[in-house]
């Protein structure tokens, strides 16, 4: 149960951190569409969250 609000809790700032720190980039690239700016930082969150939770899983592997 503590792997799951550990996830649970970085999946969420992840997502804080993507709105934070992703969405000032893109709209600095020109990205004037709040869609394509929402698609976008909910693509690099996905990307991030997979690294995380890839990290979690090799981290229970070895048991540490």
């Amino acid at each position: 149960m503590r792997n799951l609000n550990l996830a649970l809790l970085g999946s969420i700032v992840i997502y804080l951190g993507s709105l934070i720190l992703i969405t000032p980039l893109i709209n600095g690239l020109g990205y004037a569409s709040t869609e394509v700016s929402a698609t976008h930082r909910l693509l690099v969150t996905l990307i991030f969250l997979v690294i995380f939770c890839t990290m979690l899983i090799i981290e229970g592997i070895r048991g540490e």
